[in-house]
């Protein structure tokens, strides 16, 4: 695959995983004084989740190695940012029931 392909297919990924990667981190420091413990374990592994994402996604751009469209790894990005959606929402509940 050449290197164009590789950047091309990588910058959609790059761009929503750098977002809510980003968005996710500003969130965290934004209140992060308001939070409980368990709040903040939730924040922080929601955090790691989307900067792997975003890792897995700038991996793409770099990897000279691929000679195919990476499935693999475009599939590992789709899940986890369906996982953190899933931690977004039971951090939410947890907010806003109080527990």
């Amino acid at each position: 695959m050449r290197p164009g392909h590789r950047v091309g297919l990588a910058l959609p990924l790059i761009g929503l995983t750098a977002l809510t990667f980003g968005l996710s981190l500003v969130g965290a420091v934004g209140v992060w004084r308001d939070y409980t413990n368990g709040e903040r374990a939730i924040t922080a592994f929601l955090c790691l989740m989307t900067g792997l994402g975003l890792g897995l996604s700038v991996s793409i751009a770099v990897d000279r190695r691929i000679v195919e469209v990476p499935w693999l790894r475009i599939g590992a990005i789709g899940a986890l940012l369906l996982v953190s959606c899933g931690v977004a929402v039971v951090r939410r509940n947890l907010i806003v029931d109080g527990l």
